[in-house]
């Protein structure tokens, strides 16, 4: 009957929290600081300014997957058949 909170604090004491009760250290790591942004260098593969192929789309056809379009696609496909057996249905009733 343990939070997600006591069993973390059972295993790696001390936990530092802040004000709005955000974790901020786990066993004393990092030593300050709490949720602060972190600099990223400009020579990486990604910075913010300019991400890379992989992540400004990673739904593409390219890849082959499917992607996002089929799942869409097959709910669309699924709602309208669920819709056309309600309707059915209905139009039999109403003639008994």
């Amino acid at each position: 009957d343990a939070t997600g909170a006591e069993a973390l604090a059972a295993v790696a004491a001390p936990l530092r929290y802040n004000s709005q009760a955000l974790l901020c250290a786990i066993s004393g790591y990092p030593e300050k600081g709490c949720g602060e942004q972190v600099d990223t260098p400009a020579t990486g593969p990604a910075t913010p300014s300019a991400p890379s192929a992989t992540a400004a789309a990673p739904e593409s056809a390219a890849d082959g997957d499917g992607g996002p379009q089929l799942g869409l696609y097959a709910g669309a496909a699924a709602v309208a058949a669920l819709g056309a057996a309600a309707l059915v249905r209905a139009r039999r009733r109403g003639r008994r």
